[in-house]
Parts: structure tokens; C-alpha cells; sequence
């Protein structure tokens, strides 16, 4: 580019040296004074040309060409200035230069941008997870002094944590920290150690946590720091307690399956006894009826044995397992009822009182279930109330609407329920223990002296029911125990339990009688030949079968004991049936067949006496038997 402009330069200074020539040639005839005077004028006309072409060319140019390069921020400008040799050559290279250092440092204030911007990124990474984190994170030295926390640690311990100079773990005592810190600087780790400990709330309510802390590195010599993390492990506490609770229901359950299938045994074997004491006693009444002495003494036996039969029903009714068996109840009669075992199995120092407010006091549920809710209930007023006091069981009805069933702790369905109030002049309850009350094994008796199952089953019974239950109670004042249960207009079926006189009478059927106990045996032949029946006993199976076999046509009907060793009842039943597929049977039993009655009774038993039973009973069930052909 210069070179071509130089040669343009020079075409226009040979242009004007030819024209001056020219000139001269035509003022030859001019004098030699002029022709001085104009040759000086024209030689520096000449000479100012020949500067200004050489600043042109020496000067403006480059200057153009750097002024093009740093307002284009380019260096193709002035790459040809690069190839010459004058002094811009050394001024285009420093711009060069320049512009490379320009490039280099905004790439490396760039990457700095770059840098930079990731190092926020991470640390409001780093940040969110540290606020965002369950847990209390806090950063501390030696002395415990606090330099950093999230806003977990604030909300977890109730207050504003501060990294202020004097500011310290508020929370734990100072000795038990400094124990953890040692427990870690003695390890000479770094990795986090775990350690259970209770912590303290502002609000002075402590709670179960879990704090690990772990040593920081320490960079040029800096103070040992610790970061502590915080975990409130309440729920997990109480999550392993459920767990405990759990296991030792499983337990519990397992006691008293073993417990029940233990009642069951023994009431079988007790029933037996009453069955022959009862007996015995019912035919010395009928037979003797006349000796007034005599018939006294067996009214005796039959109260004492009834009473031992209850008793046995009702261990029995505790100790059964199956579905509720929903009926309609007079919750007087059952009251009545449950008083009359209370004050025959509890402290009789204990005056019970019944108050009824009301003559409807029919609801529907499961008898055994709402009786044993009653007899825990007294129980535990009854053990509150060791050297005696007043148990006051009150009934009266009461109507639930929306606003007061919205009030009770747990839903209840407005409508007329029967109000149950069972109350006591006991120790009382304190509110920390009322809360806790229904709790399954929950108790405050000491080791061995409860379950804590009482007042849990309650519970259920009435929820299962649909009922409500709330306790009022003050230390010192006695306990209140309020139960509503749905009431119901229906009356229920009453049982006639009048005793029928038995006439001895002239018949010709005859009762096989197979009984493992001799004493049954005894008194139940002694019964049906009082009756006029003639009777035939066998205290084995094998041989009752044996008989049968050969007399089949002759017996009109047999009792057979269920439970029996060797050939059970089921299956002497199963093989007399073989013999006779018409053959009537009565099943006795001293254990509850509730749950097998409708199986037996469909597989062709005529009916089932429970043990003990009474002649009147007896008879009533052959004639039953008899009388359906």
C-alpha cells in the first residue's frame, strides 16, 4: 500500500518538475534576474513539495493505519507497518502486542467470571442444603464458642443462636460438651462421632437427640474447630418404644392365649365337679323334698355350686377369643350381675352403691366384652382404694347432638346414648397419667402387679362398640370413668330361670350315658332313672361303641361327654353314626362351644347341655330331643 502511494507521489512531483521545465523554457527570453528569482521560487515550490509528499508518506499513513487498527480493535490494519523498518514498525508491534495481552486478560478475567459464578453457584448450593437440612448444623471451638448455625438449629432449640464472643452451646451442659469434644480430639479423627444425649429447649422442655461432631482441619494454624450436628431422634424414640410395646403385646397375647387355653382346662375339670355336686344335690331337693332339714342343705349345694359355676363362666367368657357377638342387653341385669362377682371376688371393704336414673338401660353389644369393660374399671378404682371407700356405678340417658359430639376428643355419631358413670373416692389421678391411661400396658402399679392391658381393653371395647370414653380425676379426689354406649329400645330376651318341678313318670325309652367322669356318670343315671328313663352308663368310649354295635336298636337316645381321653366325643360320635346314621345324641361339655355349636348342631346333634346342668335342664333338653321325633 505505501508503495503504490510513494509511486503516485513521485508521477505527481515528475508532473510538476516537467511543468516548471516548461515554464523555463518559455521565460528564456525573461532576464537573467527574473530567471533567478523565478528559478529560487521554483526550487523551493519543488522542495516544500518534496517535504510535504515525504511527511505524506513518512507520517500520515502510519499514523492513519494505527488510528484505523485502535479504533477497529484489529490488528489487520497494521500488519504492513510490521514488514517496514522505520519507527512505527516498533509502535505497530507494541500494538500488536497490546491487543494479545488484551485478548489473554479478558479470556483469563473471563474465566474468573466463570470461576466466580460456579463458586456462588456452589455456595448457594452449600447454603440451601445447610438451611434446608433437618438437622441442627452448628459450628463451634474448643470452648464451645458458636461461629456459624443454620436456621434448623434456631427452630429446633426454640431460640436465636448468636456467634457473639460470649455466646455458647445454651442448649447442653457444659460438661457433657466438653466430654464429646474430648471423646473426639482423643480419637484423633476426623470422622463424625454419635452420641445420644438429652437437650434443653429455651422453653425448658428437654427431648431426646442425637448429636455427632467432627474435628475440621485445621488450615495455617487456625483455632480446632468442631461442627456439631443436631438431630431430634424423639420420633425415633418413641417409634422404638411402639416397637417395644409391640413386642411386649405380642408377648402378652401369647400369656394369655396360654392363659386362656389354661382356664379352659381347668373349667372343664371344675365343671365336672360342680356337674356331679350339683347333681346330686338337685335330686336330694327333688326327691326329698318333703324333709324340710334336708331340702335346705341341698338348696345350699346349689347356691355354692351355681356360684362356683358362674364363677367358671365367667373365667371362661374373659379367657374365650371370636367375633363379638352383638345382643340386646339390660345393663341393669348386667350390672346386677357384675356386682354380685365384685363383692364376691374384690376387697369386700369396698361399699358398692348402683344408682339408676333411668328405666331404659337397653344397648346392643357383646355381653362379655361390656361385662369385663365394667370389672377392670372397678378393679382399678378397687386397688385405689386399699383400706376401703364408696365405687358408685350410675346410669342415665343422655342425647348427643352435633355441637357436643364435635367437643369430645374423638368422633362420636349424635344421637341417644346410655351415660355409664363408674366413680370412686380413691387416690385419684394425676393429668400426666390420665393422658396416658388407655395406653396399652401402661401402668403405674409396680412389677408384677398389672399388665396394663385393663383400661387399654376398656378402650376398645368401647370404640368397638361405638360408644365414648372419658375419665375426670383429681389427686386426692377419686376417679370419674364416663361411658356412652348406644342405646336401643329393644328389650332383650329374657330366659326363664324358673325351677320346674320334675315328676318322676313312666316311660320306656332308654339313655345311654358316656361320660369319662364316674361321678357324671353316677348322678346323671341317678337323674334320668329318677325320670323314669332306663339308663345304661359307660365311662369308655371303646366300649360304649362296642355295645352299641350289638344293642343299637334298643337305645333311644345317648349323652355324650365331649371331651373325653382315648376316643373323643367328635369321633364316637362319627363312629355311632356309622352304626346308625339316625342316631340322637346330646353333646355335655364343661367348656363353652360356641364357637362349634352351629358345626355340631349341623352335624346332626340334637342339643347341647352346658356343665353343670340341673334336672329341670335335663329334662327340658330330652324332651326336646324326643319330641321332634
Amino acid at each position: 500500500m505505501i508503495t503504490r502511494r510513494y509511486y503516485k507521489q513521485l508521477i505527481f512531483s515528475a508532473l510538476v518538475l516537467s511543468a516548471v521545465c516548461s515554464v523555463l523554457i518559455l521565460i528564456k527570453t525573461l532576464s537573467l534576474q527574473s530567471t533567478f528569482l523565478l528559478l529560487l521560487l521554483i526550487v523551493l515550490i519543488s522542495s516544500f513539495s518534496f517535504v510535504i509528499i515525504f511527511l505524506h508518506i513518512s507520517f500520515t499513513t502510519p499514523f492513519r493505519l494505527i488510528s484505523e487498527s485502535l479504533n477497529t480493535n484489529s490488528t489487520d490494519p497494521i500488519r504492513p507497518l510490521l514488514k517496514t523498518q522505520n519507527p512505527f514498525s516498533s509502535i505497530a508491534t507494541l500494538i500488536v502486542q497490546s491487543f494479545n495481552q488484551n485478548k489473554s486478560l479478558l479470556h483469563e478475567i473471563n474465566q474468573r467470571k466463570k470461576a466466580q459464578s460456579t463458586l456462588k453457584e456452589k455456595e448457594s448450593l452449600y447454603r440451601t442444603l445447610i438451611e434446608t437440612s433437618p438437622d441442627a448444623i452448628i459450628l463451634f471451638d474448643e470452648s464451645g464458642k458458636i461461629v456459624f448455625y443454620n436456621s434448623t438449629a434456631s427452630s429446633l432449640l426454640g431460640f436465636e443462636l448468636s456467634s457473639g464472643p460470649n455466646e455458647h452451646f445454651k442448649f447442653m451442659e457444659p460438661l457433657q460438651l466438653n466430654i464429646l469434644v474430648n471423646d473426639v480430639k482423643a480419637c484423633n479423627e476426623k470422622r463424625i462421632r454419635a452420641h445420644e444425649c438429652s437437650l434443653c429447649k429455651a422453653n425448658g422442655i428437654s427431648f431426646p437427640a442425637e448429636i455427632s461432631i467432627s474435628l475440621i482441619e485445621q488450615i495455617n494454624n487456625e483455632e480446632t474447630r468442631f461442627i456439631g450436628i443436631v438431630r431430634d431422634i424423639s420420633n425415633r424414640k418413641e417409634m422404638e418404644n411402639e416397637k417395644n410395646k409391640i413386642e411386649q403385646q405380642f408377648r402378652a397375647a401369647q400369656k394369655m392365649e396360654a392363659i386362656g387355653q389354661l382356664a379352659g382346662g381347668i373349667s372343664h375339670d371344675f365343671n365336672n365337679i360342680l356337674g356331679a355336686i350339683s347333681g346330686y344335690a338337685d335330686i336330694l331337693k327333688h326327691q326329698y323334698h318333703n324333709d324340710e332339714k334336708l331340702s335346705k342343705y341341698a338348696d345350699m349345694i346349689l347356691t355354692a355350686s351355681t356360684r362356683a359355676a358362674d364363677l367358671t363362666r365367667k373365667l371362661l367368657t374373659f379367657a374365650r377369643r371370636g367375633k363379638l357377638q352383638f345382643c340386646a342387653i339390660d345393663m341393669h341385669e348386667m350390672i346386677e350381675e357384675t356386682v354380685d362377682l365384685l363383692r364376691h371376688t374384690t376387697n369386700k371393704q369396698v361399699n358398692i352403691r348402683c344408682h339408676y336414673d333411668t328405666t331404659e338401660a337397653v344397648i346392643k353389644g357383646d355381653p362379655a366384652q361390656i361385662q369385663s369393660a365394667i370389672v377392670n374399671v372397678a378393679v382399678n378404682a378397687f386397688d385405689a382404694m386399699p383400706e376401703g371407700g364408696n365405687f358408685e356405678i350410675k346410669t342415665e340417658v343422655c342425647q348427643m347432638n352435633e355441637d357436643s359430639s364435635k367437643s369430645k376428643v374423638y368422633a362420636v355419631t349424635p344421637g341417644r346414648y346410655l351415660k355409664l358413670t363408674l366413680k370412686d373416692n380413691g387416690a385419684g389421678i394425676d393429668t400426666v397419667t390420665q393422658s396416658k391411661i388407655f395406653e396399652p400396658f401402661f401402668t403405674t402399679k409396680p412389677s408384677g402387679k398389672g399388665t396394663g392391658l385393663g383400661l387399654s381393653s376398656v378402650y376398645g371395647t368401647v370404640k368397638s362398640h361405638n360408644g365414648y370414653i372419658e375419665v375426670e380425676s383429681e389427686p386426692g379426689c377419686g376417679a370419674s370413668f364416663t361411658i356412652l354406649l348406644p342405646a336401643v329400645s329393644e328389650l332383650p330376651s329374657s330366659l326363664n330361670h324358673s325351677d320346674e318341678k320334675i315328676s318322676n313318670h313312666c316311660c320306656k325309652q332308654k339313655i345311654m350315658i358316656i361320660d369319662d367322669e364316674s361321678s357324671i356318670c353316677n348322678a346323671l343315671k341317678e337323674m334320668l332313672s329318677w325320670m323314669g328313663y332306663s339308663v345304661c352308663v359307660f365311662c369308655d368310649g371303646y366300649e360304649a361303641i362296642d355295645y352299641y354295635k350289638l344293642h343299637s336298636n334298643e337305645i333311644d337316645l345317648i349323652i355324650l361327654d365331649l371331651m373325653m381321653p382315648g376316643l373323643s366325643g367328635k369321633e364316637c360320635y362319627r363312629r355311632l353314626r356309622n352304626i346308625n346314621q339316625s342316631v340322637k345324641v346330646i353333646i355335655s361339655s364343661g367348656n363353652w362351644l360356641e364357637n362349634e355349636r352351629e358345626e355340631l348342631l349341623c352335624d346332626g346333634i340334637k342339643d347341647i347341655l352346658q356343665k353343670p346342668f340341673l334336672s329341670s335342664q335335663l329334662a327340658k333338653s330330652i324332651q326336646k330331643v324326643f319330641g321332634d321325633g
